[in-house]
C-alpha cells in the first residue's frame, strides 16, 4: 500500500486524460473511407463469427494479424 499510495496523487486534469489513453487504446481507429483500424498494432479490423465458448455464432471484428495480435471489437 505504502508503495502504490503515491501513484493514487494525482490532478484530476491527469485521471481525465488517463482515462481518455485508456478509451484510445480500445476503440478503433477510423480512416476516412470508413474502415477501421486496430488500435493496438495498425491492421484493418476484419468481420468474424465466434466458434466456440459462450459467444459462438455471435459476429464481431477481429484484427486481421491475428494470431500477432488478439484485438476484438464486437460492437461493429
Amino acid at each position: 500500500y505504502q508503495k502504490l499510495f503515491p501513484f493514487t496523487c494525482t490532478t484530476t486534469e491527469q485521471k481525465i486524460e488517463h482515462a481518455k489513453e485508456i478509451y484510445r487504446k480500445q476503440m478503433p481507429v477510423v480512416e476516412s473511407d470508413g474502415t477501421l483500424i486496430c488500435p493496438l498494432c495498425g491492421g484493418n479490423l476484419v468481420p468474424r463469427v465466434a466458434k466456440r465458448g459462450a459467444s459462438a455464432g455471435k459476429k464481431f471484428l477481429g484484427c486481421s494479424n491475428y494470431p500477432k495480435c488478439r484485438f476484438t471489437y464486437d460492437k461493429p
